[in-house]
């Protein structure tokens, strides 16, 4: 269970962030199943600060398992590479349709076109949703070969200035 946590921090701690504003945040249900025992966990990226000047901004991000704080790290992110995630969704018409394609998906904070992107490497299957939100995620979900392990994140909620 550590390291499908671990996993998951690391795909929100390095995806590309749409353009950040001082108080922006998302908020995502993050859903673990191994070994046929499920879990749910809180996620919040917020943004913390935005610095022109270099290029650059930082967030927190916090994990909560029921309502109690399980990991709380800062990062700081370059501006630059903001807005690719979010673009994704221009550019999905231009992917192979066998990768990627465009929907409609709706999840607990609403309902959001995307695209869906595929990927499958090593016997884990990956589906990510982008679209124009925060952060670009809308949903993700890893599941090995087998199903016997699954992480899921569904947007709950976001706020943007």
């Amino acid at each position: 269970m550590k390291t499908i946590l671990f996993i998951s921090t690391i795909l929100f701690t390095t995806l590309a962030q749409a353009e950040p504003v001082t108080g922006d945040f998302v908020r995502y249900k993050m859903t673990t199943v191994a070994n046929n025992q499920s879990q749910s966990m809180d996620q919040k990226v917020e943004v913390l600060s935005v610095n022109a000047t270099d290029g650059t901004y930082n967030t927190k991000i916090t994990i909560s398992y029921n309502g109690m704080v399980v990991s709380e790290t800062t990062e700081t992110s370059d501006i630059l590479s903001a807005t690719d995630s979010e673009n994704a969704l221009d550019h999905c018409a231009e992917m192979p349709a066998d990768i990627a394609n465009i929907e409609t998906i709706t999840v607990p904070a609403g309902t959001f076109k995307v695209c869906h992107i595929k990927s499958e490497q090593g016997g884990v299957k990956m589906d990510q949703y982008m679209g124009k939100v925060l952060f670009g995620l809308v949903k993700s979900s890893i599941i090995n070969s087998n199903n016997s392990t699954s992480v899921v994140f569904e947007l709950v909620e976001v706020k943007k200035n």
